[in-house]
């Protein structure tokens, strides 16, 4: 498994040199020809088939798991992932980005890809749900409705993020019970908006923040002697995140790609999935 930052997908050992004024008009449409013929499969270094994966930022401890595990089975197999929040990914495959699987969170990001016809029919791969993280030592939080509390310090993820979103969904939703003023004390608790949950959860666990909203899988990343309480949100608020999985419109890796999406729905691929802090698929 390899996770990378490259933006699209390079594939090594095609055809090496620059063209210059001396190629022929002939020799420039055979090597046409030729590429076309070859087709839009990558191979590593090693002549290992390529699988590249999209998928948000909240799954790469999981998958990194998933991979090591599918490529012991699969050893002519290389898995390379692009972790970003959901949005980000959605943006990438507007802008042509080559993949040929992509994992977000929640559903209605798959549903902007599958409607702009960038992924094949999608299937329900994990889901999580949110979680109030608080620091060692911190009294007097015993409950959702605490994050009210004059003083508290939480950290919550940006609103352009998956994470954030649903975060702030939630707020809204409790404030219809819990009231205006709630709402606008926890509002006034917040501090600066961090890039993702897991900034939160550091926030944290080094008491920079007294309470951060964060995933239930992000907890999972913790080491044992770290003391973080953890609190769900309300079941009645219906903010279980579900994560849709998809093929590509045209993914470069198709059988590697079908197989991967085979294994993260088999009960294997869910035991993993669930020994991060997932829930199961549905």
């Amino acid at each position: 498994m390899e996770s990378t930052n490259t933006a699209t997908r390079a594939c090594p050992g095609r055809v090496h040199g620059p063209a210059d004024s001396r190629i022929s008009r002939v020799a420039i449409l055979c090597l046409s020809l030729l590429l076309l013929l070859v087709g839009a499969t990558c191979e590593d270094s090693a002549g290992k088939p390529v699988l590249t994966v999209l998928a948000d930022s909240s799954l790469k401890d999981a998958f990194g798991a998933l991979s090591e595990s599918f490529e012991r089975a699969n050893p002519d197999a290389d898995v390379r992932f692009r972790f970003e929040d959901s949005n980000s990914l959605i943006q990438r495959l507007r802008n042509g980005d080559v993949a040929d699987l992509v994992v977000t969170a929640g559903t209605s990001t798959m549903q902007e890809l599958e409607t702009a016809g960038l992924v094949q029919r999608p299937s329900t791969l994990t889901s999580n749900v949110l979680m109030v993280a608080t620091r060692d030592g911190l009294t007097g939080f015993n409950a959702f409705e605490d994050l009210a509390n004059q003083g508290l310090r939480i950290a919550v993820a940006a609103p352009g993020t998956s994470a954030g979103a649903y975060a702030d969904a939630g707020i809204l939703s409790a404030a219809a019970g819990l009231g205006e003023d709630w709402k606008q004390s926890v509002l006034s608790n917040m501090l600066e908006r961090e890039a993702d949950t897991r900034a939160v959860l550091e926030k944290v666990r080094t008491s920079a923040a007294d309470a951060g909203i964060v995933y239930r899988s992000d907890l999972t990343s913790l080491a044992t002697d770290v003391a973080i309480g953890a609190l769900p949100f309300p079941a009645r608020l219906g903010l279980a995140v579900v994560y849709p999985a998809a093929l590509t419109a045209r993914p470069p890796e198709v059988v590697l790609a079908k197989a991967f999406f085979d294994f993260m729905l088999s009960d294997d691929g869910q035991a993993i999935l669930e020994g991060f802090g997932f829930g199961a698929s549905q």
